[in-house]
């Protein structure tokens, strides 16, 4: 009996034991796992773009680039080495145009287009020939209107610099607007440049002419009801207004041709005749293109010097512009007429 009692108690303990241990086995097996700490990401994080206001929106870039300003290769160059903002010049070169090139030398006027600067009109048609053009300052007003002088003095640089910019000094055409024309057919027909040039630090040949001259609205005539004119001479000259008006009274009563041998002319009478376009007149002149427009005040002058200069055996033109004033023209017919005379002097 006790050993029955023993073997069922021992039963007993074995059955409990068993059942603790599969238990703590189910237990194991149900447990949750510790959760493993989050680690914030290392890099930072990508942000979208802030759209731009409409204005902003970017927008597509043209395959062919906006073209520069026409505009001077050289600009401000001295043709008289003082520091004076009334000797420099600029010089437009054509692309792309091998070998030396022909040039025309631009003069502005006085009253209008008075800065060389100023005259790129001109300039931008000849360059689009495939010429090349040197616009140039010269002095007008006080002590510095020595207007002629420096005009001679550029000539004189353009031709002994012209190496250098690839220009050819052979090949050289002035065009001059108002006083700028004036200075042209001086250029082109006086015979003594000494007067002129002797305080320029450049020479020219005794020999050498321009292959031609081109004027717009130019006075050419002694004219005493000219009163821009008499400015001119007056501060020159470095005289008194009434010194101008007498001298100009005592011309008118001499025939020009007459002025370089007269003995009714004082030495100051006749300085002031050297500086007008008639006194020098004597058919050596180069060919000269005079245009006028037909609303300018002066046609009259330049049609009448254009006939002396014929009369001397000059070849001159004179062309009335339709529409055009002292200060405009139109381009069209302008242009008809100065490339028509520099294709011819050129050669191309």
């Amino acid at each position: 009996m006790r050993t029955q009692i023993h073997i069922k108690f021992h039963l007993v303990i074995q059955r409990t034991i068993t059942l603790v241990l599969v238990s703590l086995l189910l237990l194991g097996c149900t447990a949750q796992p510790e959760a493993t700490p989050t680690v914030p990401p290392t890099t930072e994080p990508i942000l979208e773009p802030t759209p731009l206001p409409p204005t902003l929106e970017p927008t597509e870039v043209p395959l062919t680039p906006t073209p520069l300003p026409f505009g001077p290769s050289y600009s401000d160059v001295p043709y008289i080495p003082d520091g004076n903002v009334e000797h420099l010049l600029d010089i437009y070169i054509p692309e792309g145009v091998e070998g030396a090139l022909p040039v025309v030398m631009l003069l502005h006027a006085f009253g209008w287009h008075k800065d060389h600067h100023t005259i790129t009109g001109p300039a931008e048609i000849v360059v689009e020939n495939g010429y090349a053009a040197v616009a140039v300052e010269y002095g007008v007003e006080g002590e510095h209107a020595r207007f002629i002088e420096d005009g001679f003095c550029a000539l004189a640089w353009l031709y002994e610099n012209a190496a250098e910019y690839n220009l050819d000094k052979e090949k050289i055409v002035v065009y001059g607007i108002s006083l700028g024309g004036t200075i042209t057919s001086l250029l082109a027909g006086v015979d003594d440049r000494g007067p002129f040039m002797s305080s320029c630090p450049y020479t020219l040949p005794e020999d050498y002419q321009i292959l031609g001259g081109i004027t717009y609205g130019s006075p050419f005539i002694l004219n005493l009801k000219n009163l821009e004119m008499r400015d001119l001479y007056r501060d020159a000259n470095n005289l008194e207004y009434t010194e101008v008006q007498q001298i100009f009274v005592k011309l008118n009563t001499v025939p020009p041709e007459e002025w370089p041998t007269s003995d009714q002319l004082s030495d100051l009478e006749r300085g002031i005749a050297q500086q007008l376009p008639r006194y020098w007149v004597n058919g050596n002149e180069p060919p000269l293109l005079l245009m006028h427009g037909a609303n300018d005040p002066w046609p009259a002058q330049a049609e009448e010097f254009a006939q002396i200069l014929e009369a001397s055996g000059v070849e001159a033109e004179f062309v009335l512009i339709p529409g055009g004033s002292h200060r405009s023209y139109p381009v069209d017919v302008w242009s008809e007429y100065v490339l028509a005379f520099l294709f011819r002097l050129f050669g191309n």
